[in-house]
């Protein structure tokens, strides 16, 4: 039996915990937008190096940090609390997915399963819900069982396409529709809880990877994402469109942005 917080995580998300809604993809597709807008993306445990110094891959320690606190994290967590709520809600075949990221990669550059995204199966059909891509990624639900056929969502027209023994993510080129951008690949061969802790590691402890040398915040509030890199704060709407840029010049000020984006520290 789930000991999941169900209760909490729907009041996190803001959305009325009774009657329980049912494992459909309006569900789905609210869950994944009200998760987006409610429970941040963010490294600050991996920057700072935070007490726990090994940063645990353990469910409860996960649910306590993103459900239970006014915390967020990186894709790990974010799909583990992800899997979680959907398993109680009743969903079907809810499956982690380690993917390669391929957005803002040469063609031959070589990538680790550095990401990971969730699968489930609503009346039949696969659909993948990724709630832990900070960048540009979709809001909503794709459906897993349309190859290269274009699905209009809200932040733009995404395509699932297969080549080379994986399943690539790609958006269409919001200036030139005829060119498609990878956003992430992954095999259908089944993740088991040692690969995820592997990779789990490896991103939040390696030197070289991304989140222990870059400081990243990301969460969608008013319909616009809005990110901190670093020393850089960015509001972009949901065309992609940059509406505001600033430079953090004081420790005030990313204290005050860090409150905004609903993190307490």
């Amino acid at each position: 039996m789930s000991t999941f917080p169900l209760t909490e995580y729907l009041e996190r998300l803001c959305l009325p915990p009774t009657p329980l809604p049912p494992p459909t993809l309006e569900t789905l597709t609210t869950v994944m937008l009200s998760h987006m807008k409610s429970i941040p993306f963010e490294n600050l445990d991996v920057v700072l190096r935070a007490t726990p110094e090994v940063i645990p891959f353990d469910k409860e320690w996960i649910v306590n940090k993103l459900v239970k606190s006014e915390r967020g994290g990186y894709c790990f967590e974010q799909s583990t609390v992800l899997i979680e709520a959907l398993v109680a809600l009743g969903f079907e075949q809810v499956r982690p997915i380690l993917a390669r990221v391929r957005w803002g990669k040469a063609l031959d550059q070589q990538t680790g399963t550095t990401h990971m995204l969730v699968t489930c199966v609503i009346n039949g059909v696969t659909y993948l819900a990724d709630v832990g891509f900070a960048g540009t990624n979709s809001v909503a639900p794709i459906n897993l069982s349309i190859s290269d056929e274009p699905q209009e969502k809200p932040e733009g027209v995404f395509k699932v396409s297969q080549r080379e023994g994986y399943s690539y993510l790609e958006m269409q080129d919001r200036n030139v529709k005829t060119d498609w951008r990878p956003l992430y690949c992954w095999s259908t061969l089944p993740v088991q809880l040692p690969d995820l802790e592997m990779c789990n590691y490896f991103s939040c402890h390696y030197p070289a990877a991304r989140f222990t040398s870059q400081f990243f915040v990301s969460k969608l509030i008013d319909n616009q994402r809005c990110f901190i890199l670093n020393n850089t704060f960015v509001r972009r709407n949901m065309e992609g469109d940059k509406v505001e840029e600033e430079t953090i010049k004081t420790k005030q000020r990313l204290l005050e942005l860090i409150d905004y984006f609903g993190i307490e520290l």
